[in-house]
């Protein structure tokens, strides 16, 4: 006999839900931590215990607790999901609230942001926003997050109520996908590249033990314009009848791991088109991912909370290893990748190069792109190593070529001559 799903609703208040045990403190019920006296489905069922629901539901609860208790408490109630378990929160989007204040619409702003204040109970603590939200369920180690809407008239309703619900993983260590090499090829994965006559040899390397341990098939093609033998094998690779492709540059450093990261995300997300990984800009210390705005202006600030959630959405990134569903191409118009000058028609700023131009052309067509947080892999690139001054026993200082070509040499590295007075070398230097 199959058990029926345990469904908890917190915060029911006077709108209870059938097939769910409803829980509110107004009646002697505890939320954080969850217990009720009120008889479990089975007998040897207890609240206390971990991994006791299949859903919980908590709309317009979580605003009541202090905002410094608010991620323990999801995590708590995390930890009452079973594996595949969703949590559906809602709450008072502090952001639409703002903006209909600001607009001068008649809304009850004041009750939206402190609470009815009817009883003890009906006072809010705390803020949300979207982002906000978003990585907090993250850092609570939920996944699949995304949008809910109510089944019935109750505050998740609202025209200002933010309803996110987010999956627990199935697995909590490393799942089926890393067991063997076999299984990995029944994800039907390749591997694709553009690379140059000469290439850094250990991005060669991370191809032979990490894709080649793997059992991925890594293509590789040649042409004047990279971006012509990247089209070419994203179409063999598609025609070829795999579900994932995973775009290789030349210059990037990684591990097994970064992989099985990637591909781990996109079976556990299906929202998600391409996953990339998190990657520097060459000679520069700013991560190669681009954010706009409503109006299509790049974002120059990022806040922090946007990326303590596994994914975050953006809108352009780097190529380095970037994880594609094949089947999204299918509602992308050709050309893929191509060059497109600025408004004059020349090649300075405000141009688009054939990667940026592809991840505009991929949101047109209703395609998504999202970063994986905790893929952070390497940028293979070339600096000066100069001997730092002897004081400081030569300890290397690394400039890129870009700041040598620009004059910018250490100071002691000019061609100054040395003064024979300054102290010897400490004893057991290297000479």
């Amino acid at each position: 006999m199959t058990e029926k799903p345990i469904k908890l609703n917190l915060g029911s208040g006077d709108k209870p839900l059938d097939g769910y045990i409803n829980l509110d403190a107004k009646y002697g019920d505890s939320l954080f931590p969850i217990d009720t006296k009120e008889p479990m489905p089975c007998d040897t069922c207890s609240l206390k215990a971990p991994g006791i629901a299949d859903e919980i539901r908590a709309s317009h609860v979580l605003e009541h607790f202090a905002h410094g208790q608010t991620q323990a408490i999801l995590k708590h109630w995390v930890s009452k999901l079973k594996p595949g378990g969703v949590l559906k929160i809602a709450v008072p989007d502090f952001e639409k609230i703002a903006r209909e204040y600001l607009a001068k619409r008649e809304l009850p702003i004041e009750g939206y942001v402190c609470g009815g204040q009817t009883d003890e109970y009906d006072y809010h603590k705390a803020l949300f926003d979207e982002p906000g939200m978003r990585a907090m369920m993250g850092a609570a180690g939920l996944e699949q997050i995304g949008p809910w809407t109510s089944e019935i008239a109750d505050c998740a309703s609202l025209p200002i109520s933010l309803n996110l619900m987010g999956t627990k993983p199935r697995t909590a260590g490393k799942p089926d996908i890393r067991q063997s090499q076999s299984e990995m090829q029944a994800v039907k994965i390749a591997a694709i590249m553009s690379v140059p006559r000469l290439t850094f040899t250990e991005n060669a390397a991370c191809i032979y033990r990490t894709i080649g341990q793997l059992g991925i098939r890594c293509h590789a093609g040649q042409g004047v314009f990279w971006h012509h033998a990247l089209t070419r094998q994203f179409e063999d690779r598609i025609a070829e009848g795999n579900e994932f492709i995973l775009a290789i540059d030349y210059d990037t450093w990684f591990l097994p791991d970064h992989v099985l990261r990637l591909v781990e995300l996109m079976i556990a997300h299906p929202e998600a088109d391409a996953i990339c990984s998190v990657q520097c800009e060459r000679e520069g210390r700013y991560p190669l991912l681009g954010l706009h705005d409503e109006s299509g202006q790049p974002i120059r600030e990022l806040p922090r909370a946007l990326f303590r959630t596994p994914l975050t959405r953006i809108h352009t990134a780097h190529f380095g290893l970037t994880l594609f569903r094949a089947a999204a191409f299918a509602k992308v118009p050709k050309p893929w990748l191509r060059d497109e000058p600025d408004p004059s028609g020349s090649w300075r700023e405000g141009r688009r190069d054939a990667d940026i131009a592809f991840w505009h052309k991929w949101e047109l067509a209703g395609r998504t792109l999202f970063q994986a947080n905790d893929v952070s892999i390497g940028h293979l690139q070339l600096v000066c190593t100069f001997p730092g001054p002897v004081q400081d026993d030569w300890r290397p200082v690394h400039v890129y070529l870009r700041d040598l070509n620009a004059g910018r040499v250490p100071d002691h590295c000019k061609g100054n001559r040395r003064d024979p007075a300054e102290a010897p070398l400490r004893a057991g230097a290297a000479i």
